[in-house]
């Protein structure tokens, strides 16, 4: 996985270049006076710089004030106005991160403008992951920023990347900017392939002076979280120090866990590399002292882990230096390295002064990260250190406080058992299809209150009445046909048609029945529970429900107490209910009824408990919930607050008990 440390910089802060401008004194944006500002930027030493070599940092930086200066003149020549202003600058941040192909590390050579932003830098990361350049623009910008990355290829291999980022008015000369890099590129080719062959290129002793101490810990002066500062430092010890791996972690409540590593988050990943560090950490962090593996003194105690964390990592060489907190709070810091060959005394004399200045810095870090409850809980232990000299006020106070807080345990109060309660009518009566059907319309809505005999919907009778037109034609005939046969005197017709007749007749009174009740009325004031207009042209039987009414001002209480604290409830017991429709008043009610039967409500064993209200008032509705408190009697102190728990102690030992 390629590793892109932009932070982390082969030179100063700042780059070490020199900050160029334009001349806008003329208002005249003519060839010959962009030539004048060019030629005076070349003057300054940049082309010199470039030329005659130098460090990696100085010649980085000399190109890349070049390749700024390139784009801006290039850019500016069509950006700018006819009158008097000049455009402002196309480039914001501009960086170069080199290093070697082989270890895929790449380091901040050279910067320019404002610090590189996020996007900036996974542009970046892309073009070293694909090997190819990379435009994007970040989502949501409205300014139209646009980030451009280009890799340094020397002889097919990764030697860097070259990332900058353009203001929107330059995103239309993209093409433009990307034959500026394409042709600047081979300076930088040339000059690693120039650093490779040169004698001077041997390995030189690492700078373990006070400047690279300095060096190592400005990698805490930025504002970033305690993980990153800690990566960002051991990575600087390592490369200062020429060590293999530095990691730093984190010891607190017996428990220790990596916080970072250098050159990469290998302290995140679990596997036995990492269990044989933090078993390194552990054995340091116990002893309280400097650890080394092969030790300084052949006679001393041998330390198994650190001689398993260099067999795991296969390295010569490892040593954790324990960084004790000066606060009290028991954390500690261990810094672990591990080399190829053991350092020398200066070498670890820079390690140890450097970890001592730093790791001040990266618990203000830690602290700063920390929650809310744990910040609550280290200014409770503050205040309690602060009472500690004062022994006899505060062991006095203590002892006096003991029997007081005991005696108020005592101390009986009015107790109120509280459960989740909801309003229901005493009783509801049905409204249900009168035969076979559809309904034809509905006039009421669930909610309204209504009045005796309120009209609330009607069947469609439509097939009725024509069933009643068929059975009067046909009772017409009937009688018509039974009057022939009296005249005839036939005694046998008579008797059919008579009963046909009959027969006629009742069912034109069960149709006259049936249209009566097609109209569905109210049988008393009441208030709508059900139905409504997604009743229309639905297919009813006889008997199916149409609307459900409840009665006005006759409401009961409906309390789903805990099955722990029904014990306490009895029937007659009074409380008030308080509803979350009107959370400004209570209603009294009284107990009436203990329903014997538990069930599940909301992952709690409930049983429901009946009481009717003291004064039913009109604006209570059916449906209605909120919270109810029993008044049960009175209860100690103690026994309030330690019931629950001192049931569920008693139900655990019985399950435990053989």
């Amino acid at each position: 996985m390629t590793w892109l440390r932009v932070s982390d910089e082969a030179t100063n802060e700042t780059g070490g270049g020199m900050s160029f401008q334009p001349d806008h004194r003329s208002t005249d944006a003519s060839a010959s006076n962009e030539a004048d500002w060019l030629t005076a930027f070349v003057e300054a030493g940049a082309w010199r710089r470039l030329s005659d070599g130098g460090d990696l940092g100085s010649v980085s930086t000399a190109w890349l004030d070049l390749l700024v200066a390139q784009i801006e003149h290039v850019l500016a020549a069509e950006a700018a106005p006819v009158s008097g202003t000049h455009p402002s600058p196309v480039v914001r941040t501009a960086f170069v991160a080199l290093g070697e192909p082989s270890s895929e590390r790449y380091l901040r050579a050279a910067s320019r403008g404002r610090e590189a932003s996020a996007d900036l830098i996974q542009a970046a990361e892309r073009c070293l992951k694909q090997r190819r350049s990379v435009i994007q623009t970040p989502r949501g910008d409205r300014e139209g920023t646009c980030h451009l990355a280009y890799p340094v290829l020397a002889d097919d291999a990764l030697a860097g990347v070259v990332a900058v980022e353009l203001t929107g008015a330059a995103r239309a000369r993209v093409e433009a900017v990307l034959r500026l890099l394409q042709w600047g590129s081979p300076w930088l080719v040339d000059l690693l392939r120039r650093r490779a062959h040169s004698p001077a290129n041997a390995e030189a002793p690492a700078d373990r002076s006070t400047s690279g101490v300095v060096f190592a810990l400005q990698a805490l002066a930025a504002d970033a979280p305690a993980s990153d500062l800690a990566e960002a430092f051991a990575s600087r010890i390592a490369d200062m120090l020429s060590l293999d791996r530095v990691a730093i972690g984190r010891r607190r409540r017996g428990q220790t866990r990596l916080l970072a590593g250098s050159h990469g988050g290998f302290s995140a990943v679990h596997n036995d590399f990492a269990a044989a560090l933090v078993a390194a950490m552990d054995e340091a962090a116990d002893i309280g002292s400097q650890i080394s593996w092969p030790a300084e003194d052949p006679a001393a105690v041998s330390h198994p882990a650190h001689a398993r964390l260099c067999r795991v990592h296969d390295r010569d060489y490892a040593l954790s230096l324990p960084l004790r907190a000066s606060d009290e709070t028991g954390e500690t810091l261990v810094v672990t390295i591990l080399a190829r060959a053991v350092p020398d005394v200066e070498a670890l004399e820079a390690l140890r002064k450097a970890a001592s200045i730093a790791a001040p810095s990266l618990r203000a870090a830690l602290k700063a990260e920390r929650g809310l409850f744990r910040h609550a809980a280290a200014s409770a232990r503050d205040g309690l250190r602060q009472l500690a000299p004062s022994r006899f006020g505060f062991k006095g106070a203590l002892a006096l406080a003991v029997p007081v807080i005991a005696g108020v345990m005592f101390v009986p109060i009015d107790y109120s058992v509280s459960a989740s309660a909801g309003l229901e009518g005493v009783s509801r009566r049905a409204i249900v299809a009168p035969f076979d059907g559809f309904v034809a319309s509905v006039m009421v809505r669930p909610g309204e209150r209504v009045e005796e005999s309120t009209l609330l919907g009607r069947m469609d009778d439509r097939e009725l009445r024509l069933q009643e037109i068929d059975l009067k034609a046909r009772l017409g005939e009937t009688q018509r046909q039974l009057d022939q046969a009296m005249g005839q005197r036939d005694h046998a017709a008579i008797n059919i048609l008579s009963a046909r007749r009959a027969q006629n007749l009742a069912q034109l009174d069960l149709i006259a029945s049936n249209l009566q009740r097609a109209e569905l009325r109210a049988p008393f004031q009441s208030f709508v529970v059900s139905g409504g207009t997604d009743l229309i042209g639905a297919p009813l039987r006889r008997g199916d429900p149409l609307f459900e009414v409840s009665p006005l001002d006759a409401y009961r209480v409906t309390i789903d107490v805990p099955q722990g604290e029904f014990a306490a409830v009895r029937v007659g017991q009074t409380g008030h209910i308080l509803l979350t429709a009107l959370p400004n008043r209570s209603f009294p009610f009284r107990i009436e009824r203990l329903t014997p039967i538990a069930t599940a409500k909301d992952g709690e064993s409930v049983v429901r408990v009946e009481a009717a209200l003291d004064r039913p008032e009109p604006m209570l509705r059916p449906g209605m919930q909120g919270i109810a408190r029993i008044d049960v009697g009175e209860r100690r102190i103690g026994w309030i607050l330690g019931h629950r728990l001192w049931t569920a102690a008693l139900l655990k030992l019985w399950a435990w008990l053989p």
